[in-house]
């Protein structure tokens, strides 16, 4: 396969599913069991491992344990991600950069977590490849939103959110970016 090409899709192509704490919000869980019901394929990827997840029944317990975690991330995993990337994702990841370097941002403190978060994405995008990623959505659209937004932008597919009160308005990170990226947004608020 050519340096940059995606690899061929996997014969079950599948949601990958973002959060921050993968089944511990009792939405999540709900919406991802009326997934499960009707027969959609997903994957559930979090950012840290929830302590125990709200929902206590067999399946929720099932998707808590198959749960694919983020962090703790080692500096090593992903500084070497970030040195494979521009070989892995060739222009889109020149283009990704670009964006989380010179792209408007909320604040420094916004562009600095917004450049970590695109450091965890090249690592999570790099395991991504030919596991049949159809789409990303994220759950939040703070810290989980920005590594799933540069998380399909590596893997050039499509990337949507559900956004809450709180990441909407008060802890926003490059919200008009991932508004002009995302195939559909999702709001509520509690």
């Amino acid at each position: 396969m050519a340096l940059g090409a995606r690899a061929a899709p996997s014969a079950t192509a599948k949601i990958h599913y973002v959060t921050t704490q993968g089944v511990s919000d009792v939405w999540v869980a709900s919406e991802l069991r009326v997934l499960q019901l009707k027969g959609i394929p997903f994957e559930l990827h979090a950012m840290r491992r929830a302590s125990a997840p709200y929902q206590r029944s067999d399946w929720a317990l099932e998707l808590h344990r198959l749960t694919r975690v983020m962090y703790p991330l080692s500096p090593i995993a992903a500084l070497g991600a970030l040195l494979a990337a521009p070989f892995l994702f060739g222009r889109r990841f020149w283009a990704a950069a670009h964006n989380a370097l010179f792209g408007e941002r909320e604040s420094v403190r916004a562009r600095v977590a917004g450049l970590a978060h695109f450091l965890v994405a090249c690592w999570w995008a790099r395991a991504q490849r030919g596991r049949g990623v159809a789409h990303v959505h994220s759950q939040w659209i703070h810290s989980g939103g920005t590594i799933a937004m540069y998380g399909a932008w590596l893997l050039d597919t499509t990337f949507s959110f559900t956004g809450h009160a709180a990441d909407l308005f008060r802890d926003r990170v490059a919200l008009r970016d991932k508004i002009h990226r995302a195939k559909f947004i999702v709001c509520i608020s509690t």
